[in-house]
Formats: C-alpha cells, sequence, structure tokens
C-alpha cells in the first residue's frame, strides 16, 4: 500500500511501544495520557466508501460540539490505496483525526482487526476509549451519556440500534434480545468502551482470535477489573450488507460460539435430536422442531419486552426462529471448518475463536 505508507509516513505523531507480557498478552509501557478527554477508534477496512454513508457527516457533527472534553478520533485503515487516499482526504484539515494504516509490525496477529486496533492504542491521548465498528454513528447523546461511565467502569459496552427496519438487522436484534437474557456477558455488538490505563495495566489481549470485543472484555474480567452493560444507552448504527454477507455472518458467528462450549454444544445437539425424534415418527420430529420454534420466540418475545426500550418493531421477536435456526446447520459447518484449519476473518484465516 504505497500511497497508505506515504500518508502514514506524512503523520508526525509518535508511536507508544508496547511491550510483552508473555506469549499471550501484551503490556503498554506505562506513558503519560490525557484524562479530560475521549478517543474514539474505528478499524475499517472496505473495498469502497459505499458502506462508510454518514460517517464523515457523524464524526463531523461530533467534533463540532461543544463537549465538556476533549476529543479525538483514530481512523486504523486496511481499505486499498483509493479508499484510504479518499477517507484521508475527508479529514486533512481537522488535526483531532489521526488517519493511519497499521504498520507491518504490528500485523502479526492473525486477527488484522485486532492489530490495527493494537495499533491505534499508539495513537490514544485520552484515557477514555470509545471502540467502534465502521458501521456505527456515534451522537451527541451518546458522548454525553457514557462520560459518566467511564468514572464507574474499567469497560462497559451498550446497546444498538439500527437506522432501518430491515430485516437481516431485525434478525440480528433477536439475537441480542435472546442472548442478553440468557447470557451473563450479554451480547456483543461490534463496539467496547474501556479506559486506556487499566488496559496498559493489564495488558493487550492476543490478537490470534476471531472474537476481538469478547477477547477484549475477558482480558478485563481475568483482572478483575469493573465490566458492565449500559442496557438504557443505545449506538446507533447502519446495517447495508448484501444477503451473501448476511450469510457469512452466519457462519462465523458460530463459529464464534466455539468460545462458550455450552452454547455451541446445545446448537451441536439440535439436528441429531430431530433425527432420534424422525426415527421414532414423523409426528415427534415435526412437534420438537415446533416446540423449539416456540419456545425461542418467547424468549425472543421476553427478550424484547426488557431491552426494546420503544425502538424497533413491535412484531420484531417474531424473527426469533430465523436468528435461532441458522445455528444448528452453521454449527456443524463451524466444526468442519475447524478441522480445515479455520475461518476467513479480513482476509486471513483464524483457528481460534477466543
Amino acid at each position: 500500500m504505497e500511497t497508505a505508507s506515504l500518508l502514514v509516513a506524512a503523520n508526525e505523531v509518535a508511536y507508544r511501544n508496547w511491550g510483552y507480557a508473555d506469549e499471550t498478552e501484551e503490556a503498554l509501557q506505562f506513558l503519560p495520557v490525557r484524562a479530560e478527554g475521549m478517543s474514539i477508534v474505528i478499524p475499517i477496512k472496505v473495498s469502497s466508501l459505499t458502506s462508510l454513508a454518514g460517517l464523515r457527516e457523524s464524526l463531523a457533527k461530533l467534533l463540532a460540539h461543544p463537549f465538556p472534553f476533549e476529543l479525538e478520533v483514530i481512523i486504523t485503515d486496511e481499505s486499498p490505496d483509493e479508499v484510504f487516499a479518499a477517507i484521508d482526504g475527508w479529514f486533512q484539515h481537522e488535526p483531532r483525526v489521526i488517519h493511519i494504516c497499521p504498520r507491518d509490525e504490528c500485523r502479526t496477529g492473525k486477527n488484522d482487526k485486532l492489530n490495527g486496533i493494537y495499533d491505534a492504542m499508539n495513537h490514544v491521548g485520552y484515557d477514555y476509549v470509545v471502540l467502534v465498528d465502521d458501521h456505527y454513528r456515534l451522537s451527541v447523546d451518546n458522548l454525553d451519556q457514557i462520560l459518566s461511565l467511564f468514572g464507574e467502569y474499567d469497560c462497559f459496552k451498550c446497546m444498538v440500534d439500527f437506522d432501518q427496519t430491515r430485516i437481516s438487522s431485525l434478525v440480528d436484534v433477536c439475537g441480542i434480545f435472546i442472548i442478553n437474557l440468557l447470557h451473563p456477558y450479554r451480547q456483543f455488538c461490534g463496539h467496547l468502551c474501556f479506559n486506556l490505563q487499566t488496559i496498559r495495566e493489564i495488558g493487550f489481549p492476543s490478537r490470534d482470535m476471531l472474537f476481538d470485543e469478547l477477547g477484549m472484555e475477558l482480558q478485563f474480567r481475568k483482572h478483575q477489573k469493573k465490566v458492565h452493560f449500559a442496557d438504557k444507552i443505545f449506538f446507533e448504527a447502519v446495517q447495508k450488507i448484501s444477503w451473501k454477507r448476511f450469510f457469512e455472518q452466519r457462519l462465523r458467528y458460530a463459529y464464534e460460539n466455539f468460545a462458550f462450549p455450552l452454547r455451541f454444544s446445545l446448537f451441536l445437539c439440535v439436528l441429531p435430536l430431530i433425527l432420534v425424534c424422525a426415527l421414532i415418527g414423523k409426528s415427534f420430529a415435526i412437534g420438537f422442531i415446533a416446540l423449539l420454534t416456540l419456545a425461542v420466540s418467547c424468549l425472543g418475545l421476553v427478550g424484547q419486552i426488557k431491552y426494546r426500550q420503544g425502538r424497533f418493531p413491535v412484531w420484531t421477536f417474531l424473527l426469533s426462529p430465523v436468528w435461532f435456526w441458522f445455528y444448528p446447520f452453521t454449527t456443524w459447518l463451524a466444526i468442519v471448518y475447524r478441522l480445515r484449519g479455520g475461518v476467513k476473518f479480513g482476509g486471513r484465516k483464524i483457528l481460534r475463536a477466543v
């Protein structure tokens, strides 16, 4: 990426070096950062600007707002040269936006997104870090709402609110409702807020895992730091993806469930149980499928009542079976991919889920 390299070389921001704690985690040297401010970190890797519609305007609104704290944006970008150059042009006159291409020496992990986040930490100037995927469009209210949480917790995440009621988005929302209801860690939705000083203290997690957000949160949990789920705060996101990518996500999400052995095992048992029921009698198999579908729909409804907060259509929970019934099939596919060396993410094959 010659263009990217030249643009990064022109950036005079000094790198802060990370040291190694052991084979599985990496720790920052203790270097001073400013506490009275917030750093938004956005990892990007896109083939065109289409999927980034609204991002420039969203960030411009945040940077123009008179917050009672300093604000900066770090974009770690692994897009093709022409896309990188276009994004660089967006903010060429805005010194509070740092646009980088991750250095080769930082791209030693299997997960290139984590490599980019790792390198972005070299540029973070404030203690409060908001890490978001590129489909998020943070609002002024969002930053105002989470400011106080940084003083109470070392790491936290919020709910997500999609800008449009696409079926693909609502299927994922059903998953959020159900996982939030059943698992103490709640669902991960492509963002994480954390304290930079704390992650310097405990070390950056391994960059060889697929499930990056879980890996980062587990690092805080491992060291008994304060982790929180802010279910009343909604970060707005856009999800304009093709159906091809939607189906690819189903496989990756199933593969990430390797990080949750019980959940993975339950999904794995569904098809064999249907087969056993079918051997007993066709009506048993149909009854079992109907029972699971009803149970999942009820869980979706309960989760919606608890977490909807007036957002999303009232019929969203009816898509819960769509979210569920991918997993009995994709879970078996995940095993096949595991045996073949992992799944591809960001152009690299990753074996470890977490």
